[in-house]
């Protein structure tokens, strides 16, 4: 179980990285393309309708960017989430199998109806207050379970609006850039 969160972080940490590199690859294309486009043999004009174009294409790859990363996030958190989900539920039937046996035990240990039925009792209800105990412990966990599941998938949802937030500004500088220019 928590094998699948440590492996989430580690594709956090590897998204946050992708992110990270567009950034950087957004940025040196800009000024690549905008270097280009100034040192080139051109009349004012058509070094001009290049500098939008090339501010366009520096946008949308941006934006394509943004996007992945925001998919990226919407991917890792519906997975954790169904991780968690098939977690309860795998757990719940493992609960619902040992209320049932235990409650089978007593049943037995009532038939007998003898000083042994009475000792068979007193064991069954003891295993039906352990399968109690192991259900509120249960109710714990997937309490604590849930609380992970929903800070992680607020950092990713967090992480996203970051990342895109700072491809927006580099884009807009790379548009300043280009209009000053």
């Amino acid at each position: 179980m928590f094998d699948k969160l440590f492996e989430e972080r580690k594709r956090k940490k590897r998204r946050e990285e992708l992110a990270k590199k567009t950034k950087n690859v957004a940025i040196g294309t800009a000024i690549g393309a905008a270097a280009g486009i100034l040192l080139a043999p051109q009349s004012g004009k058509e070094t001009r309708d290049d500098i939008v174009d090339g501010a366009k294409d520096v946008a949308q790859k941006v934006g394509e960017g943004a996007q992945y990363v925001i998919d990226e996030a919407i991917y890792m958190a519906e997975q954790i989430k169904y991780s968690a989900n098939e977690l309860v539920e795998v757990l719940m039937y493992k609960v619902d199998d040992l209320l049932a046996s235990a409650e089978d035990l007593k049943l037995e240990a009532e038939n007998l109806g003898a000083e042994l039925g009475d000792v068979i009792v007193e064991g069954a209800e003891d295993v039906v207050d352990e399968a109690k105990d192991v259900v509120d412990e249960f109710v714990d966990s997937k309490d604590k379970v849930k609380k992970v599941v929903k800070e992680e998938a607020k950092d990713i949802s967090d992480e996203a609006k970051d990342v895109v937030d700072e491809v927006v500004e580099t884009k807009d500088e790379v548009e300043k850039v280009v209009k000053d220019k």
